[in-house]
């Protein structure tokens, strides 16, 4: 009889997991409390109009890039999954009077900062090193190494270890606008650099070193390409079925008790959703000492705060394309993403400008002529956090006054950067903390999970085992945010799995470095 895996939550990490786990020959349900499965893939459309706020780009989609390495073995085709963005700039960095674009190289994003930077060659040299060191650690924690061994190999980073994004900066970089640009991608962590993991950084940067992606058709189709194959594979979803309590028996997991009341036996249990809700749910005495460390030591990332805008007019025609714009008021980064740890809402917000439908060649996203539109803030939770206890709809005026003052203030900061862009307007929709928090049950809004601080990375993070032998993680919590940590969370949870069951027709190897 094969052993039984029940898997909490189908993100891209619980979506992996359960495919290779039914792959090896494994029994799966997946436990889910949305209607659909998927998680942040599960963008949704308005009328004409699709949108994707849980993905705008993803990185290490080519021939030996880490999504291929992972979905590779399931069969899966990410040079048909996936849509190259702009290679000459995926990304765009815009200050008053200065714009950099990063494109598919480092090299080439060097020459491109010198080129705004003449004097300042060398210090721009020590970072894009420590983002190409960052890469060989990231090569080597794909392939199953320990990070902090994987670190003990690299002391250029090493040194770094425990540092915040900002010192590392200060210390190698003076000239104070080109701090700004190599912060300028900070929202993919929602911090202000003095308290993001200089490595997690670094990681970032290099995580996009060749380039970024989006997934054809929007990340639905990421979504059901991957519920499919575990369908196919045998894996069971039970969807509105939301995970209460995770049963213990002999100091194992012996399966996962639903709202309902109903029990789902399990021989083993991967948890793919926050870590500090799954050990939360662990039934019986409280955690060993070293995770409630980790739990005095986690804190949740930002709040994001998304306008979503259906437009009626091209906006490729106007300066738009295949890549996102970050744009600030001015070049004080620190201070855009700090005003929300401090409990304050910015009259000029930094934005993340991302044109959907224009980064996608499926023609699905938007209407002829038209455009979808996603523009990003982060907002203080607390300002949010006395409405969540009501349902949508229900939370009175004093909430639809909050989330029309954050809108109003990013179409005026909008309107100020890119005169005449936002216009011919058919849906406008927003998400606060709180949708999140009820979409994916995001702990205090925060999207991407625990944050990622600078004792709050790498092996400081929630590991892939627990405490209780039959117990694995995934998800954000476990190597960070985004589509390709959370994938390989999976695989590597789905690994675990197998190896501590010896199962016979383990359909792994390790996955391997390119």
């Amino acid at each position: 009889m094969s052993k039984r895996v029940v898997v909490i939550g189908s993100g891209a990490g619980g979506l992996t997991a359960a495919a290779y786990l039914a792959k090896d020959g494994f029994e799966v349900t997946v436990l889910e409390q949305a209607s659909k499965p998927g998680g942040l893939l599960g963008g949704f459309r308005r009328g004409d109009f699709g949108f994707d706020p849980g993905v705008h780009y993803v990185g290490e989609c080519g021939p030996s890039g880490l999504v291929t390495r992972t979905l590779a073995p399931l069969g899966l085709d990410t040079a048909r999954m996936f849509v190259p963005l702009d290679p000459e700039g995926f990304d765009v960095y815009r200050f008053p009077g200065l714009e950099v674009s990063m494109p598919a190289s480092l090299h080439r994003f060097r020459e491109r900062l010198a080129r705004a930077f003449p004097e300042h060659d060398m210090e721009i040299c020590d970072v894009l090193s420590l983002v190409g060191a960052a890469r060989d650690l990231l090569h080597l924690g794909s392939g199953g190494a320990p990070v902090g061994s994987a670190l003990l190999n690299l002391p250029s980073l090493l040194r770094w270890s425990r540092s915040s994004y900002a010192e590392l900066l200060d210390d190698l970089v003076s000239e104070p606008r080109l701090r700004a640009v190599l912060s300028s991608p900070m929202g993919d962590e929602g911090l202000p650099p003095s308290e993001a993991s200089a490595l997690s950084v670094l990681s970032l940067l290099a995580h996009y070193a060749d380039g970024a992606y989006f997934p054809r058709g929007g990340s639905v189709c990421l979504r059901d390409a991957l519920a499919t194959r575990a369908r196919e594979l045998g894996v069971h979803f039970a969807c509105d079925t939301r995970a209460t309590r995770i049963l213990v028996h002999g100091e194992r997991a012996s399966g996962v008790e639903d709202r309902a009341g109903h029990h789902h036996p399990a021989d083993f249990v991967v948890s793919a959703i926050d870590p500090r809700a799954t050990i939360a749910m662990v039934a019986g005495d409280a955690p060993p000492r070293r995770y409630r460390k980790k739990l005095e030591r986690a804190r949740s990332s930002p709040a994001p705060f998304l306008l979503l805008l259906g437009l009626r007019r091209d906006l490729g025609a106007r300066g738009l394309g295949r890549f996102n714009v970050w744009s600030y008021p001015d070049f004080d980064v620190e201070g855009a993403y700090a005003a929300a740890s401090r409990g304050e809402l910015r009259d000029d917000p930094a934005l993340f400008v991302s044109p959907t439908s224009l980064k996608d060649d499926t023609g699905s996203l938007a209407p002829a002529g038209g455009t979808s539109l996603e523009i990003l803030t982060f907002v203080p939770y607390s300002l949010f956090e006395p409405y969540a206890d009501h349902r949508e709809g229900e939370r009175g005026p004093g909430y639809a006054a909050l989330k029309e003052r954050v809108q109003r203030s990013m179409l005026e900061a909008m309107d100020r950067r890119f005169p005449g862009l936002v216009g011919d307007v058919e849906v406008c929709e927003t998400l606060s903390p709180l949708s999140f928090r009820s979409w994916v049950g995001a702990i205090d809004g925060g999207a991407y999970g625990p944050a990622s601080t600078p004792h709050f990375w790498g092996p400081m993070r929630f590991e892939t085992t627990t405490w209780l032998p039959n117990l694995m993680l995934a998800g954000a919590g476990v190597l960070g945010h985004g589509v390709a940590p959370c994938l390989l969370s999976g695989r590597l949870a789905a690994n675990a799995v197998a190896a501590t069951a010896e199962a016979p027709k383990a359909s792994w190897p390790r996955l391997q470095p390119p």
